[in-house]
């Protein structure tokens, strides 16, 4: 009977570390998927305060080619005077030109996406001077 005992306590010691085992391998897989878990966390916040800076450079170049388009108009129209459809549609396609100069912007090969701010603040400008200059010559063409 001491011997089925000791081969009993034995056996639980044997379990004992097995089961030390086997948790230290999991207390392992528990930290490797927390640190999986705060790296996509860094990954999505990084993201997303790079969609903000993204928007935040379209929204400004619109503002600033459609308060361009409003201001210089007349000014514009004045320069090729009145009854010259230069001046109507320059502003409109100085836009074009920036929506152009947009395309031409490429990216470093070692580091794609790196230039898209610029990219979409080009994108916003052009569209500002279009869309705002072309509403401008459409507001103040002369009647015949």
């Amino acid at each position: 009977m001491a011997t089925a005992a000791l081969t009993r306590t034995e056996q639980l010691e044997k379990d004992l570390k097995n089961a030390e085992k086997r948790n230290t391998q999991l207390e392992r897989q528990v930290s490797e998927g927390d640190q999986i878990i705060e790296k996509h966390k860094k990954q999505q916040s990084e993201l997303l305060a790079r969609y903000q800076s993204t928007a935040t450079y379209g929204i400004s170049g619109f503002a600033i080619g459609a308060g361009a388009a409003y201001l210089f108009q007349d000014d514009v129209v004045e320069y090729f005077g009145a009854d010259s459809w230069m001046g109507y549609l320059c502003l409109p396609a100085l836009g074009g030109v920036a929506l152009y100069a947009m395309t031409r912007i490429k990216d470093p090969p070692s580091k794609p996406g790196a230039r898209l701010d610029d990219r979409v603040g080009l994108l916003g400008l052009g569209l500002g001077l279009l869309v705002g200059g072309g509403y401008m010559s459409y507001t103040t063409w002369p009647e015949s």
